[in-house]
């Protein structure tokens, strides 16, 4: 389920590997990335990944 994908940072939460120590749990793993807007102060952009 993709909520709203926006990316003009560096590679994300999946390109460094940050759930790769839980995969052998053999449980679902969620996959949130959160975007804020510094100048607004708020929630620009979210995504969730069921991976």
């Amino acid at each position: 389920m993709v909520a709203h994908a926006t990316s003009s940072r560096g590679p994300g939460t999946k390109a460094k590997g940050y759930a790769e120590k839980y995969r052998a749990l053999a449980e679902p793993i969620d996959l949130i990335a959160v975007e804020f807007n510094k100048s607004d102060r708020n929630l620009a952009a979210f995504e969730v990944e069921r991976a």
